[in-house]
């Protein structure tokens, strides 16, 4: 549940979308771009601002990292942490209600506060390791 949507939106999103769009205009807009596609695609228009950020989020942790699955990682986190959320809270996600309804201001906490955080060590461990190589 976690895993094939991050690997699978990645490879679209990150692989194809947005590396086509960043040459079409340039790196920025490409993320962009590619983040309200990825938004608009999940057809959930209520989150449409909390989603986009998501993709704009994972499309430059690509552009800066150089590394795909530095988004894929960060994209199973932000599936895998709700999930958990869920199933520790005992909720029943066959349910004809929308559960995520019920965390969406947390879902977007943890993403807006756990992503950028998630990201700058892993730039900070990636520049020391190159310093320790030189």
């Amino acid at each position: 549940v976690a895993v094939m949507p991050a690997v699978g939106e990645e490879l679209v999103f990150r692989g194809i979308i947005q590396k086509n769009l960043a040459k079409l205009t340039n790196p920025h807009i490409g993320i962009w771009l590619a983040a309200i596609i990825f938004s608009g695609i999940h057809m959930q228009f209520e989150g449409f601002l909390a989603r986009m950020t998501l993709g704009a989020i994972l499309g430059y942790s690509y552009y800066f990292t150089r590394n795909f699955w530095v988004p894929v990682m960060l994209h199973f986190l932000n599936n895998l942490i709700p999930l958990l959320v869920f199933v520790y809270m005992d909720v029943d996600l066959t349910a004809t209600d929308d559960p995520t309804n019920q965390f969406s201001w947390i879902s977007l906490l943890i993403s807006i506060l756990g992503v950028p955080a998630i990201i700058y060590l892993y730039i900070n461990l990636h520049d020391q390791k190159r310093k320790l190589q030189s």
